[in-house]
């Protein structure tokens, strides 16, 4: 090759082709991806910007109520100065021992329409669900005797009888929950079980393999008497009777008892 005819594969003869720019295989590619991320970020930016200032109303007031009681009571309340005028001082326990408390107590809020009393019957059915743990816990350890074996063959079939009794109870309490605008039930078996479809196939699968909650199942029996006592406590209602009650009152002198026996 003569020095007068300009090597064509060389480098300087490249950039002058293209006027000097990088034309590296695959680096618009990266310039594009890297504007893409670029583009990107900022509308992310924007968004996350975009929920801060519209945020719900409800999200707002409670951390405002969160600094205002996380906030140490001054001299300027009323009932911390007449406490400072007979001794106190910040920090010390209330009490004529001073073992008291030590910071006011934090108010709860009832947030929902479903009442003051729907929490209490929540924590007493919590406790009759543990109760009924340990009792069919202890009903298992026997069941090596023959008289054991004999009675829960009888309480299996007292169950067939009770299911009755327990559908009704579920389309009554999702009744009236839903009057109260209670979007899901106490418990998962509190209402009729929604009909089966060929969707759920799988998420049965997966469900089978995960460990159930509760590791002592309810029996039918054990089932009637918490949603009963659920009705009788958040409703005032009595499925066999067939009518809500005004109140506690009306329901403890007006209904027979909380069983198909008392009625």
């Amino acid at each position: 090759m003569s020095d007068e005819e300009p090597d064509y594969m060389s480098e300087d003869f490249l950039k002058s082709c293209v006027g000097g720019q990088d034309v590296r295989p695959g680096l618009q590619f990266r310039r594009e991806a890297e504007r893409q991320h670029r583009l990107e970020r900022r509308r992310q930016l924007a968004d996350q910007q975009r929920r801060e200032r519209n945020r719900p109303t409800h999200v707002l007031e409670a951390e405002q109520r969160e600094r205002a009681l996380d906030k140490p009571i001054d001299s300027s309340n009323k009932g911390f100065a007449m406490l400072q005028m007979m001794g106190y001082k910040p920090g010390m326990a209330i009490g004529k021992q001073g073992d008291g408390r030590t910071e006011p107590i934090r108010p709860e809020l009832n947030q929902g329409r479903a009442g003051l009393g729907r929490q209490a019957a929540l924590r007493a059915l919590e406790e009759r669900k543990r109760e009924l743990r340990a009792r069919a816990a202890e009903r298992r350890q026997q069941a090596t005797c023959a008289v054991e074996f004999r009675r829960r063959m009888r309480d299996k079939m007292s169950d067939r009888h009770l299911t009755a009794d327990l559908m009704k109870s579920q389309r009554v309490c999702q009744e009236l929950d839903s009057k109260m605008d209670i979007a899901a039930p106490a418990e998962p078996w509190f209402w009729p079980p929604p009909p089966p479809s060929e969707a759920d196939g799988d998420a049965e699968a997966d469900a089978e393999q995960q460990p159930e909650e509760d590791a002592v199942p309810f029996s039918p029996a054990d089932q009637l008497e918490l949603l009963t006592d659920y009705l009788r406590r958040t409703h005032f209602y009595c499925i066999w009777c067939g009518c809500a009650y005004d109140d506690e009152r009306d329901l403890r002198e007006n209904c027979p008892g909380n069983t198909r026996d008392d009625h």
